[in-house]
């Protein structure tokens, strides 16, 4: 379990020590009601130890040794005063004991564990371990494949693991290195219970492929099945020095409705991670050194074009958002023949090829991503955001394109045809070849609402002459191609913050804020679709040009507005209703008494 969370210490016990001297148990400490732990789970020979220790009122103590439930902890560590924060092994679930002893003066032990002078008072605080949920299974580095597969008796191996578990199963890998290929196969989750292979909380399973040749196209990790969550490991060395005859790739997904988070994978000869799978997510995972079949720009003959990230050969649905990927001597993120892909909150820098490339893609989404580069990548010119067709399977149309950082690209933006393409709020910034922004055939796309700066003799903008595309208050620098003017233009210093560093892994959104006098603020138009900046701040309606919103204003809680006027509505309704009875009992009062019917009521309409 993850040890930096905190267990519950909840229920103070009486029982009694076998000591030379007299102990009591102590009134409830204040201070151990914040025992907390750490996360540097310890290990001795594949055992798991934990400490307890005492406390002075004095306001010093140690930990020290103690015996419990037939296991001898000779391990000790200060603690200083106040709050005490215990480091813990993982542990399974259920319940685990920490015994607090208290004295104003340093406790001897006995070689069992037992307090001998002074006397004190001791605790047995029960810790209930409901944070990690028990699974079918568990591998670990020190298991056996004859074992059962518990928590005791781990597996070796994740693949002998999974050739024993059924769709819905869940999975836990501890921490240390596995020299195999993962195939996850047959064991297809549902909605309600997906199959899950986890990285055991707080540890870091690593799936190694030192050694293993690997078939072109072929993946260190496949997800074959359906409806399954790969959590938490990191993936590595696949066929890095380049073997002859061996290629590999890092984690494929090949079933639907899948998930792969918070992994890292690196030193990869082909692409990172490939989704061929629909309804799929990856997220929080972060990738480095991959693509090294065309390291330094020397494509290895007989090798795939590989990316860092990429959702490829039509798959439906498919979010990647939340990663990080630098340093691939390919794409960085891709999507490649498909339909319907959200590309979100993404940061890549240092890429090959192109850092964020929709290709041959449909109704996909690119936002909130930050992209750019600060290092020469072999010879090439990369493109940072890159939209144009390799197959026209399907050809791109109706993509959209808003709330994006590019800095420092060979081309920041570059498109072939534009159909139905939506580019809005976007910064680009400081191109090194040609121009910042070169756009391609136009039909009924638009570009709005952009900062295009170049801060060298590069032109911001190229354009084709008598292209179907709407520009509309966009800010230059500087002086830009007439095919490219729009009303609403401006042309100044957008006067950004530059907040921050633009190196590697250092740039953020907060170096392209606005300052206060920036002649970006309120100088856009209002877009359909585009109601919230990069830091998802609500755009009114006089927005800003470019990803972020100076005014910094909360999105409105639509949901509490509607409530309101819910409320005001019934009470509306039920004055109504109020008014309406009493017309009625005047009327009946009247009928009752005719005689006292004036010529006014006549005319009440009911």
């Amino acid at each position: 379990m993850k040890l930096s969370l905190l267990l519950v210490l909840a229920i103070t016990l009486m029982c009694s020590l076998t000591t030379a001297t007299d102990h009591e148990q102590c009134p409830a400490f204040s201070t151990t009601e914040h025992l907390a732990v750490n996360d540097s789970p310890i290990v001795v020979n594949d055992s798991a130890i934990y400490r307890v220790g005492w406390y002075s009122a004095a306001g010093s103590a140690a930990w020290q040794p103690f015996h419990l439930e037939g296991v001898f902890y000779a391990d000790s560590v200060d603690w200083l005063s106040g709050t005490a924060t215990a480091t813990f092994p993982p542990f399974g679930p259920g319940q685990y004991y920490a015994i607090i002893y208290s004295s104003n003066n340093p406790v001897t032990w006995d070689s069992h564990g037992n307090a001998i002078s002074p006397s004190g008072c001791w605790q047995l605080h029960v810790i209930n371990n409901s944070v990690v949920e028990e699974a079918d299974y568990y591998v670990a580095p020190w298991g056996d494949d004859a074992n059962q597969g518990t928590f005791e008796e781990p597996f070796l191996t994740i693949n002998y693991a999974e050739s024993q578990m059924k769709g819905g199963d869940k999975l836990y890998v501890r921490g240390g290195t596995y020299n195999e290929k993962v195939i996850l196969y047959e064991i297809d989750g549902t909605a309600e219970n997906p199959t899950m292979i986890l990285a055991y909380p707080g540890e870091t399973p690593i799936i190694d492929g030192t050694g293993i040749k690997m078939g072109l196209g072929s993946y260190l990790t496949v997800m074959y099945s359906d409806y399954t969550h790969f959590i938490g490991f990191e993936i590595r060395n696949v066929n890095i020095n380049g073997l002859p005859g061996s290629h590999g790739s890092g984690i494929g997904m090949v079933g639907d409705h899948s998930l792969v988070a918070n992994c890292t994978v690196h030193n990869i000869w082909g692409r990172g991670i490939g989704v061929s799978g629909s309804h799929c997510i990856v997220e929080y995972c972060t990738v480095y050194n991959a693509c090294l079949s065309n390291a330094d720009g020397v494509f290895t003959p007989g090798e795939v074009w590989a990316a860092g990230i990429s959702a490829m050969r039509h798959p439906d649905y498919v979010v990647l958002r939340n990663n990080i990927v630098h340093d691939i001597w390919g794409e960085g993120m891709s999507t490649f023949e498909t339909t319907h892909v959200v590309i979100e909150d993404n940061i890549i820098y240092d890429i090959y090829s192109v850092g964020l490339y929709l290709s041959d893609t449909t109704n996909s989404i690119a936002q909130r991503n930050i992209i750019y580069l600060t290092k020469a990548m072999g010879e090439g010119k990369p493109v940072g955001l890159g939209h144009w067709n390799e197959t026209n399977n399907p050809s791109n149309a109706n993509n959209t394109i808003i709330n994006n950082m590019v800095y420092g690209y060979y081309r920041n933006f570059y498109t072939g045809p534009m159909i139905g393409t939506f580019v809005a709020h976007n910064v680009f910034m400081n191109s090194r070849y040609f121009a910042g922004v070169q756009l391609g055939i136009g039909n009924n796309a638009t570009f709005a609402n952009n900062i295009v700066i170049q801060e060298d003799s590069i032109q911001p903008i190229y354009s084709r002459e008598n292209e179907d595309i709407t520009y509309q208050n966009n800010l230059y620098n500087k002086e830009y191609d007439v095919h490219a003017i729009g009303l609403g233009d401006i042309i100044g210093d957008p006067k950004l913050t530059k907040l921050g560093s633009v190196e590697a892994g250092r740039l953020s959104g907060e170096y392209f804020k606005l300052l206060a006098d920036s002649p970006a603020i309120d100088a856009g138009t209002v877009l359909s679709g585009v109601r919230d900046d990069y830091f998802s701040n609500f755009r009114d309606s006089n927005p800003d040009i470019g990803a972020v919103e100076s005014s910094g204003a909360a999105r409105p809680n639509y949901f509490t507005e509607l409530i309101a006027q819910i409320d005001t509505l019934i009470s509306r309704i039920k004055s109504l209703e109020a008014e309406n009875q009493n017309l009625r009992d005047q009327v009946q009062a009247l009928e009752e008494n005719p005689n006292n019917i004036s010529k006014s009521l006549y005319n009440v309409t009911l």
